[in-house]
């Protein structure tokens, strides 16, 4: 082959390249393929052995918001919610063909099942081993011995995750840091109602509630077992003592403060202070907290709850 025929035949090489790469690239299968993830590729197979009209539920990252829209909805399809360039779709599975071959939609993705999974958590973190005493543990460990104590709002303190199997109250005592009257812990501590366990027995109660999200992350942290079920929190066999904060959220105006890191530091130094008059080691869960400070230990919020953990010579205080 001479040079010049070869010159003539590279030019027509490159002339279909450059041809081949100009066209979009929706007209490649393979890159239709490509926008859609395995799981909705999966349900749209389903759907054609099937041929149903069943709905399928996907989420759609577009360069086109509006386009897709009508895209959507000319196809059967309805869009639920638009999130900057990403929307969800539910549409019947004849109608999806039309989308996955739009130049606009960048990627589509199938909505995934979910599913509750707290009755797991204990096994998925290994606190059921702890409670077995499962080796290399010598014995087994279900907070016996061990004051937990949970600062937040809204207690149920007659439900039966906080009794014991003989239906005894394993609430030592709670601090109603919301109650406008009442008797305070006292010493620092002026405000608020402290009702001991005689007390709680005897009926006193929290006021000023419209939350249940203590009851819920207390059950968590340490309720014993509810009748027959077989699920129980980490510590089912500690005492416990709950700090209700004041008012959080919605219900602010049901109280004259609303609860701050300061009422935190309170509580979690009152919860230590009881440990201490029981000599009993203790924990605490805060399902609380903001947004506000360096998120680095440095702010005085930080440094008063760390502080209650120090011995004098600066070594943490073990079992706190």
């Amino acid at each position: 082959m001479n040079a010049l025929a070869l010159c003539r035949l590279t030019r027509v090489f490159l002339i279909a390249v450059l041809m081949v790469s100009a066209l979009p690239a929706w007209s490649s299968p393979l890159a239709i393929e490509s926008k859609l993830d395995m799981e909705l590729r999966q349900q749209v197979q389903l759907a054609e052995v099937d041929e149903s009209h069943a709905l399928i539920s996907f989420f759609v990252k577009t360069q086109d918001v509006v386009g897709t829209l009508h895209l959507v909805e000319s196809l059967g399809g309805t869009v639920g919610t638009v999130s900057g360039d990403i929307l969800t779709v539910r549409m019947p599975a004849h109608g999806f063909y039309g989308m996955r071959e739009s130049e606009s939609i960048v990627r589509m993705e199938a909505m995934r099942a979910v599913e509750q999974t707290l009755d797991r958590a204990l096994s998925g973190s290994g606190v059921n081993l702890i409670h077995t005493g499962t080796e290399p543990l010598t014995s087994s460990y279900t907070g016996a011995g061990v004051i937990l104590g949970v600062i937040d709002r809204g207690f149920d303190l007659d439900h039966s995750a906080f009794k014991r199997k003989d239906g005894s109250n394993r609430v030592l005592s709670i601090w109603d840091q919301s109650a406008i009257a009442g008797n305070p812990p006292g010493g620092r501590w002026t405000y608020g109602n402290v009702c001991t366990m005689q007390e709680i027995n005897s009926g006193c109660r929290i006021e000023n509630t419209q939350s249940a999200h203590g009851t819920h992350v207390a059950g968590i942290a340490g309720g014993s077992s509810v009748g027959n079920l077989p699920y129980t929190g980490a510590a089912p066999d500690a005492d416990l003592i709950f700090v209700q904060l004041p008012a959080v959220g919605a219900d602010w105006e049901t109280t004259s403060e609303p609860a701050s890191d300061g009422h935190i530091c309170d509580g979690a130094a009152w919860v230590f202070s009881q440990a201490y008059e029981q000599n009993k080691p203790a924990v605490i869960n805060m399902s609380v907290g903001s947004h506000w400070g360096p998120h680095d230990s440095t702010s005085l919020a930080s440094q008063c709850l760390t502080n209650l953990t120090l011995r004098s010579d600066g070594s943490t205080v073990p079992g706190k």
